[in-house]
């Protein structure tokens, strides 16, 4: 029941020209996200979505709904320390 109202809402969405912000391991993006949390790490690239909290839609006219994400942010390691 669940599995196909959500296949339904999907495909009326796309019917519109709505499309899903696929957001996981890509750069932080502003205007189609909203990050909900920083969490920090010890290298790797600043900036960079770690999870996906909830899905963004945007459509022919712009942003709809923005994706809810956690983002990275990483420590400098090295710099003045002995």
């Amino acid at each position: 029941g669940v599995e196909l109202s959500r296949a339904a809402v999907a495909r009326d969405l796309e019917d519109l020209g709505a499309c899903v912000v696929e957001a996981t391991g890509k750069a932080f993006d502003p205007e189609v996200m909203e990050a909900v949390s920083v969490v920090e790490a010890p290298e790797g690239e600043d900036g960079l979505v770690v999870e996906q909290v909830s899905v963004g839609l945007t459509g022919p006219g712009g942003n709809i709904r923005p994706a809810r994400v956690i983002v990275q942010r990483c420590r400098e390691q090295g710099l003045g320390q002995e």
